[in-house]
């Protein structure tokens, strides 16, 4: 009850949840997702839910169980990730994540900021973190430079991905 219908009573009517650990994954996934199909998956019944963090996807598990509704997981891939993903899928009396067809643990050992912080999207999350960023066009032009001399900037992306979620998520 206060863990998933006190915040996320909604997905009582959707067609099929999608469980992710964190807000990022629950912003930027239909945005993915209605980009790739060309139509909104909201309107479609699928509901992108983050759950709050790795321990946390046993009472949504439980729910659509209850209530019948169909469930995938992307998990993160690291290890104490995926074993809270196992815990939970235990504890409703699934099989674990790497043999489950309904969970995919990202590639790598990576969470979701890292894996979207790749050398061919690092020029558009730079822009990205500016345009959010930029006060006015000096202060765009200043961080244009200060961007341009940073000698990782992957690692500065992934940074700022994971220190402010909710500011990033949804740009």
């Amino acid at each position: 009850q206060r863990q998933v219908m006190n915040s996320r009573g909604d997905i009582l009517f959707a067609r099929a949840i999608v469980l992710a650990s964190g807000e990022t994954e629950e912003h930027a996934l239909p945005l993915f997702t209605d980009s790739f199909i060309g139509e909104g998956v909201n309107d479609l019944g699928v509901s992108f839910v983050g759950v709050g963090g790795d321990r946390a996807y046993l009472p949504f598990l439980r729910l659509a169980q209850e209530f019948g509704i169909p469930w995938l997981i992307l998990s993160d891939g690291e290890e104490h990730a995926i074993a809270a993903v196992d815990d939970a899928l235990k504890a409703v009396g699934e099989e674990p994540a790497r043999t489950n067809p309904r969970v995919t643990i990202l590639p790598n050992g990576t969470d979701f900021e890292t894996l979207l912080a790749t050398p061919d999207y690092e020029q558009a999350l730079v822009e990205m973190i500016i345009d959010v960023t930029a006060l006015n066009d000096q202060h765009r032009a200043a961080l244009q430079s200060e961007w341009k001399a940073k000698p990782d900037k992957l690692a500065e992306i992934v940074r700022l991905l994971k220190s402010a979620k909710t500011k990033w998520a949804r740009p």
